[in-house]
């Protein structure tokens, strides 16, 4: 079942009966262990992405790209810093594994964890940003 109305659960699965992964080409592979779903933006997706980033004083385009991203993390994995060339970033944890602890950097300043109590974060999107998560699952 989809974590989000159209999304597929998962970017693979596992076949018993012919004993190998099936992967969902609707998926797209960032490395091995990092997964992205290009969600189409609708105008309800639009309005509800607007509402939450209200308060951030960042203004949200109307040529909007959302990408589902899932991590496989396995004791660790690092997330390059980097800059995703766009206005803003926005990442919301729709589900994250509460083992999974996160040391996120944006502009070379550590996120504090308070900043994730809404299980969201918004920023520049044209500011490097990075971090290593810790953990399994």
């Amino acid at each position: 079942q989809a974590l989000v109305a159209g999304i597929p659960a998962s970017p693979s699965d596992y076949d018993d009966d012919e004993d190998c992964w099936i992967y969902d080409p609707r998926w797209s592979d960032y490395d091995e262990d990092c997964w992205f779903y290009e969600v189409p933006v609708t105008d309800a997706l639009l309005a509800t992405i607007r509402a939450a980033a209200a308060n951030s004083g960042l203004a949200v385009p109307d040529g909007l790209r959302v990408r589902y991203i899932v991590y496989d993390v396995k004791g660790q994995y690092d997330l390059e810093q980097h800059k995703d060339g766009i206005d803003a970033t926005i990442v919301i944890h729709l589900e994250k594994d509460e083992s999974i602890a996160d040391d996120f950097y944006v502009h070379d300043q550590l996120v504090p964890s308070s900043k994730w109590d809404l299980h969201g974060l918004i920023f520049e999107g044209d500011v490097p940003h990075g971090g290593t998560f810790t953990g399994q699952g």
